[in-house]
């Protein structure tokens, strides 16, 4: 959840180059938290820096019933191309 740092763009942007550095290669992107407009910012930012864009939906399995894998609280939704990005990316 990197907009729950707090951060500024600046500040993220350097945390990002950090950990680019040691392996980062994608960032979440999609959580149940993030209005629609935090939801691009962090797309945008993942675009700029060549990251894959992943989603959090808090599925823990069956303690959270009213949770399902891919879907979330609100109007979270992670689209099965987020998966298939991940997986080309793999070569898989």
């Amino acid at each position: 959840h990197p907009l729950l740092y707090h951060l500024g763009v600046e500040q993220l942007q350097l945390l990002i180059d950090d950990l680019k550095a040691v392996g980062l290669d994608g960032i979440e992107a999609i959580y149940s938290t993030y209005t629609t407009g935090e939801e691009q910012l962090v797309k945008r930012i993942a675009k700029e820096n060549d990251l894959l864009i992943s989603g959090g939906s808090d599925f823990h399995g069956e303690n959270k019933p009213a949770i399902k894998l891919g879907t979330g609280r609100g109007h979270l939704y992670i689209p099965y191309s987020v998966l298939a990005d991940i997986k080309a990316r793999a070569g898989k």
